[in-house]
């Protein structure tokens, strides 16, 4: 059931319940609404070659200032604003604008013939900028978890680096934890 919420811009409503990501399973924005019923969006915000940042470099490992593709976007679920999404592509990965579809693991599978086998994610606590605000429709300041995320081949040949704030009135994440 949704519970009272506050949205930037459009005063108190209900909100949607939480969405529970259960981690440690790997699959994309896409395929996680999937298999919920949900329509997974995207606003792209932008798309361009750029020199690759030195942190980024180390990441993706290749030389500072080598060209590589930078997409921004905003991820939906049924048209709400869930996540906010910087997507550094290694080099060989020569994708354009018009090859993007709604899934980037997808994309990156149907363009170059390389899946997506394994990622890091890095949480942390985090509250959101101007910008995440904004695209996000919440508060600034308010509560927006960060993620970090290097994905690899099964080779472990760095694929992408990103960096993602979530909605956190809509997005939690559960992990099962066992003893050994």
């Amino acid at each position: 059931e949704g519970l009272p919420g506050r949205i930037t811009g459009r005063g108190t409503c209900v909100a949607s319940p939480h969405l529970t990501v259960q981690l440690p399973t790997l699959v994309s924005f896409t395929e996680e609404m999937r298999r919920r019923g949900i329509e997974a969006g995207s606003i792209v915000l932008a798309f361009d070659k750029i020199p690759c940042p030195v942190d980024t470099a180390r990441r993706l490992g290749c030389e500072p200032g080598q060209e590589i593709v930078f997409i921004k976007r905003v991820r939906t679920g049924n048209g709400t604003p869930l996540v906010y999404s910087d997507h550094f592509l290694a080099p060989f990965l020569r994708l354009e604008h018009d090859q993007l579809g709604s899934s980037l693991y997808e994309t990156i599978e149907r363009q170059f013939g390389i899946q997506i086998r394994e990622a890091v994610h890095t949480i942390r606590a985090g509250l959101a900028n101007p910008d995440e605000s904004r695209h996000l429709q919440i508060e600034e300041k308010a509560a927006a978890p960060r993620f970090e995320s290097p994905s690899y081949t099964a080779d472990g040949q760095p694929l992408l680096w990103e960096t993602v704030s979530a909605n956190a009135t809509l997005y939690d994440l559960s992990v099962r934890l066992t003893q050994r």
